[in-house]
C-alpha cells in the first residue's frame, strides 16, 4: 500500500538534494512509478492569454517517437487536453474524457498516444502571470490508476516543476533584470520549496509578518494571483537561484 504523503515528502527531500538533472528525474520517476506512471514531462502548453502554440517540453522523459510525430503532424490543434485546459485549467486525467466523447480528430491524437504506450495520463496545469499555461504530464501504460492518488500526484507535479525550474536552467540562458529585491526573491525561493511563512522567518531570522509582506510584494510585482504562479514566473526567468546576479541588492 502506497502512503501518498510519504511519497511526496520523500521526493521533496530527494529532489532538492539532487546534484544534477538525472538524479532529480530518477527521484521523480521512482515516486510517480509507485502509482503506475512511467513517463513524465514539464511542458509549455499554452501561450499568453491561453494562445495556441506548439507545446514545448522543457524537461522530462517522454515517448520520443510520439513527441516527434505530435509536432510534425500539428496534433496540438486537435489535442483534447489542450482544449480542456482552455476551458478548465485544473488537474485532470485523460480518462476523465472517454474516447467516445471525443471528435474523430481528437480520437486520432489519443489513439496515437496509446500506440506509443501512453494509455492514460494525469495532467497538472500551472498558470503563469500572463495566463500562459505550463503542465506536468505523467503518463501510464495502464488504462486506469488509483483515483485516491490524485492529490499526491498534484503535489508531486508542483514540486517537480518548481525544483526543475529553480535548479536546472540551461547555463547559456539569458534573462532580464529581476524586479524583485534580494529578500523578496529569497522568500519566494523558500516558498517555492514548500516552506511556510513561519518556516521562512526562522530560516532568515526575520518576522513572519515581514516574510508575508515580501511574498505579497513579489506577487504584485509579477502580477501573479498565487505564490505558485509567482514562483514559476520567477523561476522561468532565472530570478530565484541567485537574485544578486540579476542586478538586485538586499533590501529589508
Amino acid at each position: 500500500m502506497v502512503a501518498p504523503l510519504e511519497v511526496a515528502w520523500e521526493f521533496m527531500q530527494a529532489g532538492f538534494a539532487a546534484a544534477n538533472m538525472r538524479e532529480m528525474q530518477a527521484a521523480f520517476g521512482k515516486s510517480v512509478g509507485r502509482f503506475g506512471f512511467d513517463k513524465f514531462s514539464f511542458v509549455h502548453a499554452l501561450g499568453p492569454n491561453r494562445s495556441f502554440i506548439v507545446p514545448e517540453m522543457k524537461f522530462g522523459h517522454q515517448h520520443d517517437r510520439w513527441y516527434r510525430r505530435y509536432a510534425e503532424q500539428n496534433y496540438y490543434q486537435d489535442d483534447p487536453s489542450l482544449k480542456r485546459l482552455l476551458c478548465d485549467p485544473t488537474p485532470f486525467a485523460w480518462s476523465d474524457m472517454p474516447l467516445n466523447t471525443l471528435t474523430k480528430p481528437e480520437q486520432r491524437v489519443r489513439l496515437g498516444a496509446a500506440d506509443a504506450g501512453a494509455l492514460n495520463a494525469f495532467v497538472v496545469p500551472i498558470e503563469g502571470p500572463q495566463r500562459e499555461l505550463f503542465v506536468v504530464r505523467m503518463t501510464t501504460p495502464e488504462k486506469t490508476f488509483d483515483t485516491q492518488a490524485r492529490q499526491t500526484l498534484y503535489t508531486l507535479g508542483v514540486l517537480y516543476s518548481s525544483i526543475g525550474l529553480n535548479k536546472f536552467k540551461k547555463p547559456n540562458q539569458r534573462f532580464g533584470l529581476s524586479p524583485l529585491t534580494f529578500r523578496e526573491a529569497e522568500c519566494l525561493r523558500w516558498a517555492s520549496e514548500g516552506k511556510s511563512d513561519w518556516d521562512i522567518s526562522e530560516i532568515l531570522g526575520i518576522s513572519q509578518h515581514t516574510v508575508h509582506e515580501h511574498l505579497e510584494r513579489s506577487k504584485a510585482k509579477l502580477k501573479a494571483r498565487t505564490r505558485t504562479q509567482a514562483a514559476v514566473h520567477a523561476a522561468v526567468n532565472g530570478w530565484l537561484s541567485n537574485p544578486s546576479d540579476k542586478g538586485t541588492r538586499m533590501k529589508h
